[in-house]
């Protein structure tokens, strides 16, 4: 069963991915206006942004979790 952080990851990974493939068409085989493809870029830099901050929030909250466990911290 995959953990959030690996879901999260998979996400990213796939936005950046369909980011590329969108951009290699747009600029090739033109499918939208400008104006729309670059409200889609917007639209999945937003959504990549907030995924790389759950990433992290994750990450550090793991971390401080791992610290409590180990009476490292209170």
């Amino acid at each position: 069963m995959p953990t959030l952080h690996s879901f999260l990851l998979y996400a990213f990974i796939t936005l950046l991915v369909l980011t590329g493939i969108l951009t290699l068409t747009q600029i090739w085989f033109p499918l939208f206006g400008w104006d729309i493809f670059f409200k889609l870029i917007a639209s999945i830099v937003i959504i990549g942004i907030i995924l790389g901050l759950l990433i992290a929030l994750k990450a550090d909250l793991g971390q401080h979790k791992k610290m409590k466990d180990d009476n490292y911290l209170d």
